[in-house]
């Protein structure tokens, strides 16, 4: 504000002089008092309202700790921020109260906590703050004051919420773009399309990629992987059926429990058990059977009991019983499974359902003591089946397998007769084996090898002769017919084909090849029962080492290799200055190196920059105002190879 004074002495004559000697002395006067009070103002200051300050990107998990702020807004040039410090730890008490730990400057966000930074506001010379002011960083709420020094400088702190990012493993299903989690509890696994894989079924998320842990939950301490459960369509269980044997009228039920001495849990066990017999060809197998009392009543509202049934089992009665049914490695049992008891639909069933196991419990009727002893069922062994003391590679033996089940309510002991004229022998049965209720035996009928190097390639038959003898000395005699094949077999698996395998991505772990194939004349072998696996240099990046060495009836073995890259590399930022640009990005494990390649948008080649060590880099003598592209990867050199991680997104940012 200015003051102008006017002399007026030359315009005014005579007696008014003296007056206008006395306006012109008050003028003065308040000019002095105006130029007093405009001067602690200061007459050349600009008061800050708003002063706002950018810190880069919202941090994530691994990030480097932001470095430097800077002035912003409308009022940019009136100020200056500074970094003085980093806290990490629980939001803080009290604006007099640091935040937590001291961390300093330097160093990279954990999960699991948050962080607070401290900036200093200091105006520049002839400016100040106006006395309502609110500090703020631009994406941030509001800061805390916590030091107001007389000079004009604040002290305030800022809470930074550490962003976590969820990214999806699909194994060659609909590949799922990574998420980042913003806000506390904002992910929802469930608004997540399902993956799509061509012949297969998903199952859900998985925590690990060895599928033990399902991922249920919403809200992220950390960053995670999740992988997604895959199972061949033709492997999904739609059907479970399952023939019980009891309640039977008149048997005393009683249970009892006991300390598991290696974990410590109480276990119930119930004496009888219900028998459960499923069918031999079936994918999933009985893992656990009991009475149970059924529905309970709480409040009204009906539920399933958990205790075990205890009492005299009577006649016309309903009984529940629990069952526990788990699919076959390899199998997944479908969520809307068809449950079959006793070849019918139950009258009551209630289930728990698992991709792997399934829980129900079933309603049943009390029945009459069965005198059914036992039943037999073969299959014929697949082929690559080798017995002792066969001695000519050139023939295989192709027995048959029977699997005795009890099926009736006592114990029942076994001796089986086969006439030696026929040349036969058995493996697997120990004579006078006993069998409780429910329980089965498999034997393996198989010819005997002198009887082989007699025969030429064929089929040749034989009969067995089964007696089963209950407790009371009652017997049944079973005829059961068998097959013995011989063939001509190329057993060296070095002439097997090998497909399936697959470049793997550095994780620290071991890798393996899950889906390998391997044929030999147009047969699948199994991994296991015709041929093994060995690995070696499959955990870090390079060349990974397997063979593949034949066992059972196949021999010899074949050495593969497949390649260990680095992980895809994630730009964090890319910021522009004058024909420059500066790359940031998020470094990947594996001790590796990175390379940088940028381009104009228009062009179609990049240039690269290669043998980078740090996680940025500036691109400089660019031309000013025209837009560029820019992708990183990780690479690695072993033995004279270069392994290359997959490119990095493209970001496309204007040069100033």
């Amino acid at each position: 504000m200015k003051v102008q004074i006017i002399n007026t002495n030359c315009l005014i004559e005579g007696g008014e002089k003296k007056e206008m000697k006395k306006i012109n002395r008050l003028l003065f006067t308040i000019t002095i008092v105006l130029t007093a009070f405009i001067g602690l103002r200061n007459v050349n200051a600009d008061t800050i309202l708003n002063p706002d300050a950018t810190c880069g990107d919202f941090p994530k998990d691994g990030d480097a700790l932001i470095t430097n702020c800077s002035s912003s807004g409308e009022e940019s040039d009136l100020f200056d921020v500074t970094i003085t410090n980093w806290y990490k730890g629980d939001l803080y008490s009290s604006s007099t109260t640091a935040p937590g730990e001291a961390i300093g400057t330097t160093g990279v966000y954990e999960s699991g906590y948050k962080y607070y930074l401290e900036l200093k506001f200091k105006p520049k010379d002839g400016n100040e703050f106006d006395d309502n002011v609110n500090f703020n960083i631009l994406g941030l709420s509001d800061g805390t004051v916590m030091v107001a020094a007389p000079n004009g400088e604040y002290i305030v702190i800022f809470e930074f919420v550490v962003h976590h990012i969820v990214h999806f493993e699909t194994y060659g299903g609909t590949p799922i773009e990574d998420i980042v989690e913003d806000e506390w509890c904002s992910f929802d696994i469930d608004a997540i399309d399902d993956p799509i894989k061509d012949g297969y079924t998903f199952l859900g998320w998985y925590e690990d990629p060895e599928f033990e842990y399902n991922y249920w939950g919403s809200c992220l301490d950390e960053s995670i992987t999740l992988y997604a459960k895959f199972v061949e369509t033709s492997k999904i269980i739609n059907n479970i059926s399952v023939t019980l044997y009891g309640p039977t009228i008149g048997k005393l039920i009683t249970s009892s429990s006991y300390t598991d001495p290696e974990w410590g849990a109480v276990i119930f066990q119930q004496e009888p058990r219900p028998t459960a017999i499923i069918p031999n060809d079936a994918n999933y197998v009985v893992d656990s059977v009991a009475w149970v009392k059924g529905l309970c009543d709480y409040e009204n509202e009906l539920y399933l009991c958990d205790e075990y049934f205890e009492g005299e089992i009577e006649d016309n009665t309903y009984y529940y019983a629990e069952i526990g049914i788990e699919a076959n490695e390899g199998y997944a049992i479908n969520s809307d499974v068809t449950i079959k008891v006793n070849g019918e639909d139950p009258e009551e069933v209630f289930a728990v359902y698992e991709s792997t196991y399934t829980r129900f419990i079933a309603k049943v009727k009390s029945r009459a003591e069965s005198n059914t002893m036992i039943t037999a069922n073969k299959t014929t062994i697949d082929f690559g089946e080798t017995f002792a003391g066969l001695e000519n590679d050139a023939y295989l033996a192709l027995g048959q397998k029977v699997v005795f089940t009890n099926t009736g309510i006592t114990t029942v002991k076994f001796d089986i007769y086969n006439p030696t004229s026929q040349g036969f022998g058995c493996a697997g049965f120990d004579s006078d084996l006993e069998i409780a209720p429910g329980e089965t035996m498999e034997i393996t009928l198989i010819p005997h090898p002198s009887y082989i190097f007699s025969k030429d390639p064929g089929t040749y038959n034989g009969t067995y002769v089964i007696t089963a003898t209950n407790v009371d000395d009652e017997s049944d005699s079973y005829p059961v017919e068998v097959s013995a094949k011989i063939i001509v077999l190329d057993n060296n698996i070095e002439n097997a084909k090998v497909t399936g395998a697959v470049v793997k991505v550095y994780n620290g772990y071991y890798q393996k090849q899950t889906a390998l194939v391997v044929t030999l004349n147009g047969k699948k072998l199994t991994l296991g029962k015709d041929y093994k696996l060995l690995y070696s240099n499959n955990k870090n990046i390079g060349t990974a080492k397997y063979s593949i060495t034949g066992i059972g009836n196949y021999s010899g073995k074949i050495y593969k290799t497949f390649s260990i890259i680095p992980k895809k590399v994630t730009i964090n930022s890319v910021t522009p200055g004058t024909k420059k640009l500066t790359v940031k990005y998020k470094a990947v494990t594996g001790t590796v190196k990175y390379q940088v390649a940028y381009k104009l948008k228009t062009n179609s080649t990049y240039k690269t920059v290669t043998k980078l060590t740090k996680t940025s880099y500036t691109v400089s003598k660019l031309t000013s105002g025209k837009y560029y592209n820019v992708k990183v990867r990780a690479y690695k050199i072993v033995n004279g190879k270069t392994y290359y991680g997959a490119w990095s997104l493209v970001k496309t940012v204007k040069v100033k």
